[in-house]
C-alpha cells in the first residue's frame, strides 16, 4: 500500500477512534458501555505488551510512546516487523481472525495506551459502522 495511502487511513482512524467523536456516534447507552470499558494502561521502557502466541483479550491503542512488533527468527534474534507510533491499534488482527498473536509487541520508550476489552472492541464494531469502515481499511 502507498504511504500516503496507509497515512490517510492512519488519519481516518484518529478522527474515528476517540472518546468526542465516539460521543458524537454512538447512543448515550453504547458510549457509557465504551467508557466503562476501556482502561489506560502504562509500559515503561523494554516492558512486553503482548507475546507471540498469546491469545488477545482486546485491542491497544498507543496515545504515547513507541513500540515494536517482532517476531524470533533464525538463531534466536528478533526481527522487527513493524514500529507502532502514537494513534496506532495493535492486536486487532489477530482478534479478529481468532488466532493468537502471531508476534511480540515490546515497549521501546515508556509508552501509555487505551486498553480496549475484546468485547466492547466487538460490539463497537457491530453498532459503529465508520469504525467498521475504518477497520477494514486498515
Amino acid at each position: 500500500m502507498p504511504q500516503e495511502q496507509q497515512i490517510a487511513i492512519e488519519e481516518r482512524f484518529a478522527r474515528v477512534f476517540n472518546d468526542k467523536s465516539f460521543k458524537e456516534r454512538l447512543s448515550s447507552a453504547d458510549f457509557e458501555k465504551y467508557i466503562n470499558g476501556k482502561k489506560k494502561l502504562s509500559f515503561q521502557k523494554h516492558d512486553t505488551i503482548f507475546e507471540d502466541g498469546e491469545t488477545p483479550k482486546g485491542v491497544f491503542v498507543l496515545e504515547k510512546g513507541a513500540a515494536k512488533l517482532s517476531k524470533s527468527g533464525a538463531f534466536g534474534k528478533d526481527q522487527i516487523l513493524r514500529f507502532i507510533k502514537e494513534g496506532d491499534i495493535i492486536g486487532y488482527r489477530s482478534l479478529l481472525c481468532g488466532e493468537n498473536f502471531q508476534a511480540k509487541a515490546e515497549a521501546m520508550t515508556d509508552i501509555e495506551c487505551v486498553f480496549l476489552p475484546a468485547d466492547i472492541f466487538m460490539y463497537l464494531l457491530e453498532v459503529d459502522p465508520q469504525l467498521s469502515f475504518v477497520m477494514l481499511q486498515k
